[in-house]
């Protein structure tokens, strides 16, 4: 199969994905409540919130309101947010700057322990540092992430007074949520990459590279590490999904105005187009990621195939 064939059978697949996930959230979002009584005011009779019911057609079937909103999200239109009455889908790309690079600050972070840690505990395996390294990941893997953040604004912000404890602007606002969040990816990573690389140092052409008097460094790096990281790039692609999960506590906690940040304030005012349009969102990122690992896969094997 050429890439293009499987690059479009993808494309199928992940249309039906974004239909799946589009009428799981709507469902869950009709059970919510009357959609009517959420968007008046808590004085409106019940005469004004039938009127307003049957204006907005939310007295017809759900499978009619459902294809009704399909047909406008196929147009890009998800509706108004109830809350600042612009359009949903925009209010969620204009926020999607700020988790995108509170993201790849993260991945740099949890990439920048992760590796050094997972390669130095495999080349000595056994060690002291092997066990420090173990530990430190398993401590890393247990903290919850709120707690986390919380700490590094008592500590860090509060007491030292060296960063910014919310926001967005420069450098210095980025530093506490991409440790918190680097930090809940960074020790799965680690453990991974170490297993990966011991079973990998244990395979013949490793042994023939070492025979072949070539340097450690080199055996480690240019063929060891790259098959290594197979499984890790695997972990990556799945952990897209749980990113944008920590994403959403950790603007919480910085308030970082983020998508995951609009997120939360759209559920605690039951702002149904803004959640509808956030989740759509997140589905077409982790799809995106997934592809993305799927296409690597043949550049770091060439032995795998698109079949």
């Amino acid at each position: 199969m050429s890439v293009y064939a499987y690059l479009i059978q993808r494309l199928q697949h992940a249309v039906l994905v974004v239909l799946g996930v589009s009428l799981i959230v709507f469902i869950l979002m009709y059970l919510t409540g009357d959609p009517a009584t959420l968007m008046l005011p808590t004085d409106a009779t019940a005469e004004q919130i039938e009127t307003f019911r049957r204006a907005m057609g939310f007295d017809r079937p759900i499978h009619e309101q459902y294809l009704t909103y399909l047909g406008r999200a196929v147009r890009g239109d998800l509706g108004l947010s109830l809350r600042h009455r612009q359009p949903a889908m925009s209010l969620v790309i204009e926020r999607f700057p700020a988790t995108i690079e509170l993201s790849v600050a993260a991945f740099v972070v949890a990439l920048g322990i992760s590796v050094p840690l997972g390669i130095i505990s495999a080349v000595k395996r056994g060690s002291l540092f092997d066990s420090l390294a173990t530990v430190v990941a398993m401590v890393g893997i247990s903290v919850p992430i709120f707690w986390l953040g919380i700490v590094l604004i008592l500590v860090v912000s509060v007491n030292w007074g060296l960063l910014p404890a919310s926001g967005r602007g420069g450098i210095d606002n980025l530093v506490l949520p991409a440790i918190t969040l680097g930090m809940f990816m960074g020790p799965m990573i680690t453990r991974l990459l170490r297993s990966s690389l011991i079973d990998v140092l244990k395979q013949d052409y490793i042994r023939t590279a070492r025979s072949k008097g070539l340097a450690e460094r080199v055996v480690i790096y240019k063929h060891a590490l790259k098959n290594a990281s197979l499984p890790v790039i695997t972990v990556l692609g799945l952990q897209i999904g749980a990113m944008m999960g920590g994403s959403i506590i950790t603007e919480t906690v910085f308030a970082y105005p983020g998508m995951g940040l609009l997120a939360i304030q759209a559920i605690r005012n039951r702002d149904v187009p803004v959640v509808q349009a956030f989740v759509l969102v997140v589905a077409l990122i982790i799809l995106t990621a997934n592809l993305t690992v799927d296409l690597l896969y043949t550049y770091l094997d060439p032995r795998i195939t698109y079949s």
